[in-house]
């Protein structure tokens, strides 16, 4: 949990001055995918600028063909979502736009669609695919969750979240993917489902926000008005942030 070590490294370079289009470390770590999806949403109608944005999205902080190829999966999986496309038939439109970019990124994207549709059950199949710390893997494994969970939120993040790897990630991307295909409601925990309009939520969530805004060695300046914002709810205790 936390900030990625290649995120954080560009970040700091671009608070050095370095223009964004050189900011990007060479890293095929998957934290470029985990932030594209809404360029789905955002460019659903227009699929060239959808590769367009996400690929420099991406190289903001990871120069790396893995990183490229999957930050354009990343977005377009949910562009597909959102145009009514059925998992199975997804493996197609992806593959086309990102062939060629990553030779490693096209055979974990075979591997996944291959393995959701054999014999092959639980960890077994898992392991196939990786341990989701390059983005080539957490794709692969967030498609094969969705593959083989489509109508099953639950399954396909508890899945996610306790495979042996980058468990936090992946399931970050599997549960965004599958709240755009199945709605907000059909995606909450049956435990959650009580709480979700309680203030003390809003608590918890700004102590969280406080603690993650105190993290030393991490300061782009942008930690005090978050703060603020954070204690001035628990203060009043009934304003939205």
């Amino acid at each position: 949990m936390g900030v990625g070590v290649t995120s954080k490294g560009a970040a700091l370079r671009l608070r050095e001055g370095i223009h964004w289009n050189n900011s990007g470390i060479r890293s095929k770590t998957c934290g470029s995918m985990m932030r594209v999806g809404i360029i789905g949403f955002i460019y659903r109608n227009n699929p060239e600028k959808l590769i367009k944005a996400a690929l420099f999205s991406g190289r903001i902080t990871h120069s790396h063909p893995i990183s490229d190829a999957a930050s354009i999966a990343g977005a377009y999986i949910v562009k597909l979502v959102l145009d009514g496309v059925e998992p199975r038939e997804m493996f197609k439109p992806i593959l086309n736009v990102t062939e060629g970019i990553s030779p490693e990124f096209t055979k974990a994207l075979k591997n996944s669609y291959e393995t959701a549709h054999s014999v092959i059950e639980g960890e077994d199949a898992l392991r196939k695919l990786g341990q989701g710390w390059y983005a080539d893997e957490t794709f692969a494994l967030a498609y094969f969750c969705i593959l083989r969970y489509p109508k099953d939120y639950r399954t396909a993040v508890l899945t996610a979240v306790n495979i042996t790897g980058d468990s936090d990630s992946l399931g970050s991307v599997v549960g965004s993917i599958l709240r755009a295909m199945l709605g907000i409601e059909e995606c909450l925990f049956p435990g959650l489902r009580p709480l979700r309009k309680r203030k003390n939520l809003k608590k918890w969530f700004c102590l969280y926000l406080l603690n993650i805004s105190s993290f030393q060695g991490f300061n782009l300046g942008l930690e005090m008005d978050l703060s603020e914002k954070c204690i001035y709810f628990l203060l009043v205790d009934n304003q939205e942030l």
